[in-house]
């Protein structure tokens, strides 16, 4: 009897030993044994079988495999590798850069005829500065901040729709798609350190670099300034993070990406109508 009772006891604990084994989470729909998962939980290998890029390599393979980087976000999501990346390299480009970016700011206001500070002398040593330091500072309070917004934004219409993409979640795609960025900080250092000049305010890759400085303040050119090829790519990248990791329909991340660059594009024109008002 004894003997039965301990055989008993004993498949009882296999049987559960076994289910225990054979935890079931869904990436992508698709069930993950947790004998797949890490110590946080979360899933080593992809739905085709291969591992999730780890956090620091997507700050590459954003560039060269962004489906599988962004699937690989959804499965381990973090967040403050991107976060720092996102703000430290601009931080350091306007460290370096910025003085040179200010002078060029200027001679923009200049060449539209717009009214211009003394900087001649200790004064216009230090409005550079000033300008420069506190451009520093916004990116610093600035870009966790816009993060934020758009998390919310996205997270909201998540809900709004049935739903439970996790909030790490879309942070973490909505900072490893702004890492995009960084490739306009590279190639402006390059162009200055390269031929003395750059602009950050009309960057190489945009429509806008097609005008002479007279000419940017006219219709076509706020009409035309918005399309950037880096901007473009990051919309492009989000549409799929939309898809990816906070499932969103293709429609419905159709429709989100839509709205938005109605808006940005809204917005630049809205410069165009103020400096026509003020005569500029």
């Amino acid at each position: 009897m004894d003997n039965n009772n301990v055989e008993i006891r004993e498949e009882v604990v296999a049987e559960k030993t076994v289910e225990t084994a054979n935890v079931e989470t869904k990436i992508d729909g698709k069930p993950i044994s947790s004998v797949d998962l890490n110590a946080k939980g979360e899933p080593t290998h992809l739905d085709d079988g291969s591992k999730v890029i780890p956090s620091l390599a997507r700050v590459f393979t954003i560039f060269v495999s962004p489906i599988k980087t962004l699937k690989s976000v959804k499965a381990q999501p973090r967040v403050l590798l991107p976060l720092l990346i996102g703000i430290g390299v601009p931080m350091i480009f306007f460290t370096v850069f910025g003085d040179a970016l200010m002078k060029e700011l200027f001679r923009n206001m200049a060449a539209q005829g717009q009214q211009m500070p003394n900087m001649q002398g200790e004064v216009g040593e230090v409005i550079l500065k000033t300008m420069k330091y506190s451009s520093i500072g916004g990116i610093i309070i600035g870009i966790p901040i816009s993060y934020l917004v758009s998390s919310a934004i996205i997270m909201a219409v998540n809900r709004i729709s049935g739903r439970k993409t996790a909030f790490k979640q879309i942070f973490s795609m909505v900072a490893t798609v702004g890492m995009i960025a960084i490739l306009t900080y590279l190639i402006n250092a390059v162009l200055i350190v390269s031929v003395g000049e750059s602009s950050i305010l009309q960057p190489i890759t945009s429509a806008g670099t097609l005008f002479t400085d007279g000419a940017k303040s006219g219709f076509i050119y706020y009409l035309l300034a918005p399309i950037d090829i880096l901007a473009i790519w990051a919309w492009v990248l989000t549409y799929f993070g939309l898809t990816i990791v906070a499932d969103f329909s293709k429609k419905m991340a159709g429709i989100y990406i839509a709205i938005f660059v109605v808006l940005a594009f809204l917005s630049t024109m809205s410069g165009y109508f103020f400096n026509s008002m003020m005569g500029m």
